[in-house]
This record gives C-alpha cells, sequence and structure tokens, in this order.
C-alpha cells in the first residue's frame, strides 16, 4: 500500500493493491458514482488523498 503524502496514486496503483486485473474499471466505476462532478472522459490521476481514501474503503480487495 501507497502511505506517504508525497506519494502520486494513479486508477492503476489503486487497482493493483486492491487485487484487481481489470485495467481499472472497477476503482474508476467507484470514482464516477461518488464524484459525478468530474468531466466526463476526463483522466482520473494522478487521485487526490480524498479519491484514494474513498476506494480504500468502498471497493472490497479482490485478493
Amino acid at each position: 500500500m501507497l502511505t506517504t503524502m508525497d506519494d502520486v496514486v494513479t486508477v492503476k496503483d489503486l487497482m493493483r493493491e486492491l487485487g484487481y486485473d481489470d485495467e481499472g474499471r472497477a476503482v474508476r466505476a467507484a470514482l464516477r458514482k461518488a464524484f459525478p462532478g468530474h468531466p466526463k472522459n476526463s483522466r482520473w490521476d494522478p487521485l487526490s488523498p480524498v479519491q484514494i481514501s474513498f476506494v480504500r474503503k468502498s471497493v472490497s480487495p479482490k485478493r
């Protein structure tokens, strides 16, 4: 798990951390539900600390 505040965390980083092999679909789906104001078809990376925390709490690890 990435823990320092200086780390840049991406959708793919969280995907791997949570054990998914779906090109980030599960992580992006959770982000879309929680942050509906995010511009459609735009990149999520790098993720904010709030987004990272939300994904870690709401997406169950697959392992």
